[in-house]
């Protein structure tokens, strides 16, 4: 029985032209593009929360997503500034998470006991800490992981640290030093000349980019960089509760002779964590 011929078979005795490949060159390219709206459509289908960051941002520029480089996280290094490993953060402990919430006190008055780096370290990575180095993550959340929170340490003489401001770099757990010279005088004067702020080892300053999260949900900005705050430093007091170390978060400062003190450009200050060994009464 003689077979059919096929149709789309070129005719016989010619070599299969250029014009003959142009139907299946497009459906390979048709292909191909429904291959990657597919891939593109899976991304966004975790919608508003903690997705993986797709790009880093900055000052600290050391934050994650929009901040990896923003925040705290991947940072356009400074090659001038003066920077400080911190001792890898401890993730286990002999304290439950009940007894430390169950502990928490607003702490006013300190010792004159130096809080170690250790400490000051585990600190910082509660506040704003990586936990997740392949995708940026942290141990606070952030809407859409732009992480528009940045972390200062402000200490005047303890653990060898230059006098000055220190910024926390999450991605490389570390400090790098923004300006030097003891500024607390500065921070007390903004902050209605609060005893409480001059008596603690150190200070940590909570503050934000805002362009960070705006860029990506508008008018609602202010609201999640408000929340957010709240997240990174209640983990913050938690885990001082957890190490014996006293805090107390403030609020009542000018914003503008604030960021001045800390010469803080594109960021807006938040919060004031004194932080120090509780005194003996």
């Amino acid at each position: 029985m003689q077979l059919a011929p096929n149709p789309l078979a070129p005719p016989s005795g010619r070599r299969l032209a250029r014009r003959d490949c142009v139907p299946l060159r497009a459906l390979l390219f048709r292909l191909l593009l429904l291959l990657v709206a597919g891939v593109s459509l899976a991304a966004c289908a975790n919608g508003h929360g903690e997705s993986v960051p797709s790009s880093l941002p900055a000052p600290g520029s050391e934050g994650g997503s929009a901040a990896q480089e923003h925040g705290s996280g991947t940072q356009s290094p400074s090659t001038a500034a003066e920077r400080v490993a911190l001792p890898a953060p401890q993730l286990d402990s002999d304290r439950s998470l009940e007894e430390a919430l169950a502990a928490r006190r607003s702490v006013r008055r300190f010792s004159d006991e130096r809080v170690p780096m250790e400490i000051l370290g585990q600190l910082l990575w509660a506040a704003q800490g990586i936990t997740d180095a392949d995708r940026g993550l942290r141990t606070s959340p952030s809407a859409g992981a732009r992480y528009p929170l940045e972390v200062q340490l402000v200490v005047a003489d303890m653990n060898n640290l230059t006098a000055g401001v220190w910024r926390y770099v999450p991605l490389e757990h570390g400090l790098r030093l923004d300006r030097a010279g003891d500024r607390r005088g500065e921070i007390v004067a903004a902050s209605s000349s609060q005893d409480t702020l001059a008596g603690g080892d150190a200070l940590i300053v909570i503050s934000a980019v805002d362009e960070r999260t705006r860029d990506r949900y508008g008018d609602r900005t202010d609201r999640y960089i408000a929340m957010e705050a709240g997240h990174a430093a209640q983990n913050l007091l938690l885990q001082a509760s957890s190490l014996g170390v006293g805090a107390v978060v403030v609020g009542a400062f000018d914003d503008d002779a604030l960021a001045r003190a800390l010469a803080l450009d594109e960021e807006k200050p938040l919060y004031i964590i004194p932080i120090g060994w509780p005194a003996e009464n």
